[in-house]
């Protein structure tokens, strides 16, 4: 994961300027992971991590077997959800 951090350059140390421009800088941050975890702990985490990768290769990957959907198909997908629910379409989206 990474972190946007506000960090000066070694001139902008060496001359002390109030006006010197700040930059941000993409940092790596590692986020805290309890090194005793029980077993559910574990398998919670795994499970985490598991979709995590999935979640990326499917907004980053280049996976040509995957088709978006058309309009008709969502559409019947939403009517069918509706009249599963029993929900009028209230028309409010």
């Amino acid at each position: 994961m990474l972190r946007a951090t506000i960090s000066r350059t070694p001139r902008q140390w060496i001359c002390k300027s109030p006006k010197a421009a700040l930059s941000t800088t993409a940092k790596g941050f590692y986020p805290h992971l309890k090194h005793d975890q029980d077993a559910a702990e574990q398998k919670e985490q795994n499970l985490f991590n598991d979709n995590k990768k999935k979640l990326d290769n499917l907004e980053h990957g280049k996976n040509p077997d995957f088709k978006q959907p058309g309009m008709e198909d969502l559409k019947k997908k939403g009517d069918d959800a509706r009249i599963e629910q029993n929900r009028p379409d209230d028309g409010v989206y």
